[in-house]
């Protein structure tokens, strides 16, 4: 379920009926927050394997993402690439540091946070760029600096997104 929308009880029941019937190996949601999620919790058979949300270094989602942990939830990002119209010089100087690009930079931070992305491109060589990270590890002294950044997000807010009726 791509949105926390107003009829996602309804939505939910439709998708555990599909993975019950294995029509699905997995079901899961998109863009809830902690709150929404505890909601499903209470009418659901089956919880979410996955919630895919905005995550990026603008946008790190601390609570959600130990919530995910605790839940066995899968955090999947997107967005993980959004953040570069207000970087600061800093990040590329970080990833300068590990002969990176600052796509390559981000990818491994989402990954060092154990969180699954799936970077868009249409280009062969960003994709085979995207796919280079598993040669390098962030430290821990630059995984708090990027976390520490100002944090904002770029795309909709789920408790606050017009889906229209």
């Amino acid at each position: 379920m791509h949105w926390p929308w107003n009829n996602r009880k309804i939505s939910w029941e439709v998708l555990e009926e599909i993975y019950r019937a294995k029509k699905a190996r997995v079901i899961g949601v998109g863009n809830f927050n902690i709150e929404q999620l505890e909601q499903l919790k209470q009418d659901a058979k089956e919880l979410p394997v996955a919630n895919q949300i905005e995550f990026h270094p603008g946008l790190n989602q601390t609570e959600l993402r130990a919530y995910h942990q605790k839940n066995n939830i899968v955090t999947i990002g997107w967005g993980t690439m959004k953040y570069h119209d207000s970087l600061p010089e800093t990040c590329e100087q970080i990833a300068r540091e590990y002969n990176k690009t600052i796509q390559q930079l981000f990818l491994q931070w989402a990954y060092q946070h154990q969180s699954l992305i799936i970077p868009k491109s249409m280009h062969k060589t960003r994709i085979i760029e995207n796919s280079a990270i598993d040669d390098f590890k962030i430290s821990d002294e630059h995984m708090k600096w990027i976390d520490s950044l100002p944090q904002s997000r770029k795309g909709p807010d789920p408790n606050n997104f017009y889906f229209g009726n």
